[in-house]
């Protein structure tokens, strides 16, 4: 199969042709449809995280369908589009796993990470960490979901009901969570470094969701990043945001 390759970090990637890998126990083979650019992507290739596995396939947001089961994985089929994620393994054994905390499991694998990715025409998966997709959408648009999509949805999830939410930092996650907040009704404030300027174009891109916002939104509201920093609980047991802090970063943070 062609991959792109990392062969050390600060290096550019580069087009092979490389064996297909086999499909061990627990796992499933997927032809890979669209896999998206996370900036944990681009922290891996320039260095910034330390230890990946080389040589290395990156890639963490893959839509695919299954061309391969290993025997004995259940729900599910052949053909089906599925997506996976940045975390690719964990132990099941340890204090997290057991307390169903899995993406803080002290010995987990990640996928474009310590694990072969999407940066390829096909790649092999733990099934226990493959999630079925829509088998009519758009698998570019899919594809942003299994990153930022999951890490925003676990933040909102434990907002629970909450009418209002605050966003500091305004990534991938909190572009797609902050339509889905509006969408729903409820009121979103956001807080941006002054350098960032991505953007700007929020109310056209909000008003897309399902709701019209008006000019001056009412569900949206850009805030001054004064000290709103400070009080972001970060979780400092773990550098990385996409691979163990999620539940405790703002969804923005990137």
């Amino acid at each position: 199969m062609r991959a792109m390759i990392l062969e050390a970090g600060q290096t550019r990637l580069k087009l092979k042709d490389v064996p297909s890998p086999d499909v061990d126990a627990g796992q499933v083979r997927v032809r890979i449809e669209a896999c998206g650019v996370c900036r944990t992507d681009l922290h891996v290739v320039d260095g910034d995280l330390r230890h990946p596995k080389l040589p290395l396939i990156p890639g963490h947001e893959i839509v695919g369908r299954i061309t391969e089961l290993a025997p004995g994985v259940t729900g599910l089929r052949l053909g089906q589009r599925v997506g996976v994620p940045w975390l690719g393994w964990t132990c099941g054994t340890c204090l997290y796993c057991r307390k169903q905390q899995e993406n803080l499991c002290d010995n987990a694998r990640f996928t474009g990470y310590t694990l072969n990715g999407g940066f390829a025409e096909t790649c092999v998966a733990d099934a226990r960490y493959v999630f079925p997709l829509s088998e009519t959408a758009d698998p570019v648009a899919l594809a942003p979901l299994l990153c930022a999509g999951l890490i925003g949805f676990r933040s909102l999830r434990m907002a629970g009901d909450a009418q209002r939410l605050g966003f500091y930092g305004f990534g991938a996650a909190a572009h797609i969570l902050a339509q889905i907040a509006v969408f729903q009704g409820r009121e979103v404030y956001a807080s941006r470094p002054p350098a960032t300027l991505m953007h700007r174009n929020l109310p056209d891109v909000l008003a897309q969701s399902g709701r019209a916002v008006r000019k001056k939104p009412r569900l949206f509201r850009w805030m001054p990043p004064s000290s709103l920093h400070r009080s972001v609980p970060l979780c400092h047991r773990h550098s990385d945001p996409c691979a163990k802090g999620a539940a405790w970063y703002a969804p923005g943070f990137t």
